[in-house]
């Protein structure tokens, strides 16, 4: 009987100490996190071009950018009537997932405002008195001023 009682004594032993052998021998390799704690940490940086533009090169418009690290912007041709000022953001040294926004203006035609020309009937009874002239030349935006009327 003890004879028996050492033989499953040291079966015993010889499975817990192979179990501890390949769990520390496993566990030991990762730098003690499984091999998780040596993965860089990284985000997501997503350049939105909006409606006003489209991706000529340059950078991808969504980006895995590791902690500390720059994105690369894409390059943007703005459509017909829009220039491509920027981007609404910095995409340095990225710490965070980010949202970066494409800016446009709109083209103005230059420096020449667009104007309108406001034109007030009088009608057969009215007689302008005073107040805005009876034709007048607005930029857009602005206000025409309506003249001042007698029937």
């Amino acid at each position: 009987m003890r004879t028996i009682f050492l033989s499953a004594l040291g079966i015993t032993l010889a499975i817990l100490l192979t179990a501890c052998g390949s769990s520390s021998s496993s566990g030991g390799g990762g730098g003690g996190g499984g091999g998780g704690d040596d993965d860089p940490t990284t985000f997501t940086v997503t350049f939105d071009l909006g409606e006003h533009g489209t991706r000529t090169g340059g950078g991808a418009l969504e980006q895995t950018i590791e902690e500390g690290e720059d994105a690369t912007a894409p390059e943007v041709e703005a459509n017909e009537g829009w220039t491509f000022t920027g981007w609404d953001g910095e995409f340095t040294n990225v710490t965070s997932d980010l949202t970066i926004n494409a800016v446009y203006e709109e083209d103005g035609g230059g420096d020449d405002p667009t104007t309108y020309t406001v034109t007030f009937d009088l009608g057969a009874h009215g007689t302008r008195t005073g107040g805005g002239e009876l034709e007048q030349t607005i930029a857009e935006g602005e206000d025409a001023t309506a003249p001042e009327v007698e029937a």
